[in-house]
């Protein structure tokens, strides 16, 4: 079964490019470039991994991680934020809190391959 992995960042780029680098590598990976839409989706879909970008409109990337983290399916399953962000402390705290990893950008994509495989094996 392929992993299925969603990608919530507002730089339509990113998302694309992402996604064609690992499906050439057997990840189902799709993107989203709108917070609130994605929140939608991943009610009705169900994710193996989520990246999310922290500053995004109308909402930003720690509440929907706030919800994800509420939903029953999304309360052990990896998340990520992909940010070029400086996290404050209490950002910091609050994603320690939440369980999810920081990766900063940019990130090369083999680098996001190996996080992928190592928290969702073959």
């Amino acid at each position: 079964m392929s992993k299925k992995i969603l990608f919530i960042d507002d730089e339509k780029d990113l998302t694309d490019l992402a996604g064609l680098y690992l499906r050439s590598h057997g990840i189902d990976a799709h993107g989203c470039n709108d917070p609130a839409q994605a929140l939608s989706r991943m009610q009705q879909e169900r994710f193996d991994i989520v990246f999310v970008d922290l500053m995004m409109f109308p909402m930003d990337g720690i509440t929907l991680l706030r919800e994800l983290r509420q939903d029953p399916y999304y309360t052990h399953i990896p998340l990520f934020v992909l940010s070029a962000k400086i996290l404050s402390n209490e950002e910091r705290k609050e994603l320690m809190t939440l369980r999810i990893r920081f990766l900063a950008k940019p990130i090369h994509p083999r680098d996001l391959l190996k996080k992928i495989q190592e928290k969702v094996p073959s």
